[in-house]
């Protein structure tokens, strides 16, 4: 019994002996080792930014969103031959380009922005082929001193349906600020926070404690619902791809928009671009949105209004209003608006002054006020010669004109055109009637009256119809109608043209806008449409 306590004691001790021993050695031996970690503690700030709001169609397909991407940067330290050779391959750009960045003498250089994330596979394949690659998460930067060059993890804008609506959606920078379509007017809505997370680090990067944390979502930008339909705007890129390559047509605008909310349901345009890769067009091209950039002397609209304006002063005094009137306004209606077609409207009781009243109760002279940026508002000058003379002093957007079109065909109520679901500009309570229903109904009536109308035996409650227009100089035929189905009235726009003089362009618009009709009825009739 003895012999065992003192074995017991003696461990003990040998145990004290120890710790003293260690003690001794961590407290003097070590102490300025730690002391040196413990003075290299540092404070770290990382900044922490946000993802920029997505960007729906109706039907919630994405139509813009963040997606992660790799950026490549040289260092100031020398890049071997076999390393540049890789990079040039890499990066897609001339061996000289690198070698020009190496010169320079920076400590950092951007070689290539924005590439894919299959670039980062290649180029840990190249590194360390038996190294796993690391997650790509944004933010995540890694030097490579012996090669003299880095990545970044970055966000870059992507666009699924690449040129579909292209010129609505726009297309952000590569520092993600809007700089066309929805990008550009909405930016400040879409755009991400920032805020700084920080840590106390040591020495070699481990976390000691976390000072502050930030939560990312709560940094993502608002996404948008908007009123488009890419649905339907695929079905009617493909007509009007179709009718382009068959007729070497150079321009091809078409636009939907629901006539009773304002909201615009499609729009589609060649040439087009691919927002993704934008710089490989011409500025002019993304920079253009036919819809609302373009300031035309159309002589349709004005006419239109011209008629509804003709009827409703003479409406409520029949005596005035010649036998002949309207026999003669349904053959002029649908055809190409000439001065003879004006004369003949002129001959009745007309007060010009109240013509131009009600130009601009259509809205002519002011942008509709559409969430697009840049929107012209055309001009208003004299519509009556313009009419006549086809001078162009009265001048509007293509925009403007679908806006005239829908008052006259949704019994002269006004609803201005949008984008955007659910935000201020949501026009569908503050309507504005502008002309008597049997005003609208009778023009309406005169625009679906075509000999050569289509039956769609299939279709219910369809009716259709519009008037033409042929733009000489220009040697492009537009056309603006409208489509019913199912109670919902629905303005159609389109434009042909190919800068060649003497091409039947009424017959090719003929052909075209049957197509879009069509598709356009059975689209709402098959249910796809929805509210």
């Amino acid at each position: 019994m003895e012999n065992r306590i003192i074995l017991w004691f003696a461990l003990l001790g040998l145990f004290f002996v120890l710790l003293i021993i260690r003690s001794f050695h961590f407290l003097v031996i070590e102490s300025a080792q730690f002391t040196d970690l413990k003075n290299n503690n540092v404070i770290k700030k990382e900044i922490v930014v946000g993802s920029r709001g997505r960007i729906r169609d109706r039907n919630g397909s994405i139509l813009a969103q963040d997606k992660p991407s790799v950026s490549i940067y040289l260092g100031d330290q020398q890049i071997l031959e076999k390393d540049q050779e890789f990079l040039a391959k890499l990066a897609g750009v001339p061996i000289k380009k690198i070698q020009s960045l190496i010169e320079k003498k920076a400590k950092f250089k951007w070689l290539a922005r924005q590439m894919p994330l299959l670039t980062l596979d290649e180029l840990w394949k190249y590194l360390s082929p038996s190294s796993p690659i690391t997650s790509p998460v944004i933010g995540n930067n890694r030097y490579f001193y012996d090669h003299g060059f880095g990545y970044v993890i970055e966000i870059k804008r992507e666009y699924p349906y690449e040129n579909l609506g292209s010129h609505l959606t726009g297309f952000t920078g590569v520092d993600n600020q809007g700089l066309s379509g929805l990008e550009s007017f909405y930016d400040t809505v879409l755009k991400p926070k920032n805020s700084d997370s920080i840590r106390l680090v040591d020495v070699i990067g481990r976390t000691i404690k976390i000072v502050r944390e930030v939560n990312k979502n709560d940094l993502n930008g608002k996404d948008i619902d908007t009123t488009l339909d890419i649905e339907l705007t695929s079905k009617l890129s493909d007509i009007l791809n179709s009718y382009k390559r068959v007729h070497d047509l150079s321009k091809v605008v078409v636009a939907v928009m629901d006539a009773t909310s304002g909201e615009l349901i499609s729009s589609y345009s060649l040439p087009s671009y691919d927002p993704n890769n934008y710089r490989k067009y011409s500025a002019q091209i993304y920079n253009t949105n036919v819809l609302i950039h373009e300031e035309r002397c159309l002589l349709s609209p004005l006419f239109l209004i011209l008629t509804a304006a003709v009827l409703e002063q003479n409406m409520s005094d029949t005596s005035i209003m010649p036998a002949h009137f309207l026999d003669n306004l349904k053959s002029d209606i649908l055809k190409p608006v000439t001065a003879k077609s004006i004369k003949s409207i002129l001959g009745f009781s007309f007060n010009s002054k109240m013509f131009l009243k009600y130009c601009k109760n259509f809205g002519l002279g002011i942008d509709t006020g559409v969430d697009l940026p840049s929107e012209k508002a055309g001009d208003i000058d004299d519509p009556i010669a313009t009419l006549l003379n086809s001078t162009g002093m009265t001048k509007m957007t293509a925009l403007q004109a679908i806006r005239v079109t829908a008052i006259i065909v949704n019994n002269g109520i006004d609803v201005l055109p949008r984008i955007r679901q659910g935000h201020d500009n949501d026009y569908s309570n503050n309507k504005q009637k502008l002309l008597l229903n049997v005003t609208s109904n009778t023009i309406r009536s005169y625009l679906s009256g075509q000999e050569d109308a289509l039956q769609f035996s299939s279709v219910n409650d369809f009716e259709y119809g519009g008037v033409q227009e042929y733009l000489e100089a220009d040697h492009e035929m537009m056309y603006f109608g409208y489509v019913r189905n199912l109670g919902r009235t629905y303005v159609v726009y389109l434009s042909v043209g190919n800068g060649i003089n003497g091409v039947n362009l009424e017959k090719i618009i003929r052909g075209m806008t049957k197509k879009i009709d069509y598709t356009v009825c059975k689209y709402i009739e098959s249910n796809a449409y929805k509210k």
